[in-house]
């Protein structure tokens, strides 16, 4: 079933949801939750195990969920290195040129076929929209993300629904966005609710976060960030976090970044690491580099440092065969967009460099 063309209600009800369910009450690891089951076998707070603690209190309601955290589409003004075609809109033409290495006779109108449909994926969804306002009294919890939530109306159909329902005294929101959207009226909209996170991703400082989140100026984010630090600092429900995605992009200049961040009073994690694919994944680089990564990073006192580190040292099956994904699949983008790592991590290119030459 698809949440896109099929019923909500339907999808909740569906005897695979319930086939699933049961099979995580009786402790199976079902395939799906492997990111979780990774994070937690070397003592790694996974996001399972966060959202138990932080909604231990819930009781559970059988006719619909308390909880959705939904995508409402892939429309996006950054093409972040962490990210892909699957997530972001700006991504298509770079990952057209990656895919023409097996497929050069596609034309471009064709290989877009595929995800055009994305970009908006619940546009004019009659039927979710009167689903999400028939289960308002329950919902405890919504959690928005994208693309850039902000340049999506569902987004704002999501969080306006659930301020004029009456109910959103008794709910929490997230929203994760890039920061390069400032919009006054979500302060407005935020006082309705029972609490709100208001997450923004920035993953590195100054030229290092605009090659690593392509399209974005870091100063104009900055900017952004301050206005809604403005905004949202009398309201004591509200949490505005800076968020970061360590990737083996940026782990070597965490320390930098925990510095920088430290230095505006804003609150801000490092723990979102990035799993989709071995190129983006801390934990698939050399076992040398890690280590020099560990070394460089060991007198950092952000919380959240030590779990960083044994996340990235914890060693996958394949890494042997993958743990050159990262400079191989950067290389290529570089060449496409015509950047230079080089140039925009010279230390960081350096160690590379030097493992590459061993």
């Amino acid at each position: 079933m698809y949440t896109v063309k099929d019923n909500l209600s339907d999808v909740w009800n569906s005897k695979s949801r319930h086939d699933w369910v049961a099979a995580l009450e009786r402790g199976e690891r079902v395939p799906e939750c492997q990111e979780c089951w990774g994070k937690e076998d070397i003592g790694v707070e996974s996001i399972r195990q966060f959202f138990n603690q932080h909604l231990s209190d819930v009781e559970p309601v059988t006719t619909q969920p308390r909880i959705i955290s939904i995508k409402p589409g892939i429309m996006c003004n950054n093409a972040c290195r962490s990210c892909n075609e699957q997530t972001s809109s700006m991504w298509f033409k770079d990952a057209y040129e990656f895919d023409r290495e097996t497929h050069p006779d596609v034309p471009f109108k064709t290989w877009l076929q595929k995800w055009q449909p994305h970009v908006t994926i619940y546009k004019d969804n009659a039927s979710l929209e009167q689903t999400f306002d028939a289960w308002q009294e329950h919902m405890i919890f919504w959690d928005i993300y994208g693309g850039e939530p902000l340049t999506i109306p569902l987004s704002y159909r999501i969080i306006q629904g659930a301020a004029d329902s009456g109910f959103a005294s008794n709910q929490e929101i997230q929203i994760h966005t890039n920061g390069t959207v400032y919009d006054p009226a979500l302060a407005k909209m935020f006082e309705k609710f029972r609490s709100v996170i208001f997450a923004v991703s920035i993953d590195g400082i100054g030229a290092k976060n605009d090659y690593l989140r392509h399209g974005s100026e870091f100063d104009k984010v900055i900017a952004n960030l301050t206005q809604y630090h403005n905004d949202l600092k009398s309201m004591k429900h509200v949490q505005l976090y800076v968020r970061c995605t360590p990737t083996p992009l940026n782990v070597y200049g965490i320390d930098e970044y925990c510095e920088y961040f430290d230095k505006t009073g804003i609150r801000y994690t490092i723990n979102n690491y990035a799993v989709d694919e071995p190129h983006n994944n801390i934990q698939y680089m050399p076992e040398s580099i890690k280590q020099k990564v560990a070394d460089k990073l060991q007198n950092v006192t952000h919380p959240q440092v030590d779990q960083l580190i044994r996340y990235m040292m914890g060693t996958p099956a394949d890494l042997a065969e993958k743990q050159l994904a990262f400079w191989k699949h950067n290389t290529k983008l570089d060449q496409i967009r015509k950047q230079s790592f080089a140039d925009v991590f010279p230390e960081w290119h350096a160690v590379w460099q030097e493992y590459l030459a061993e």
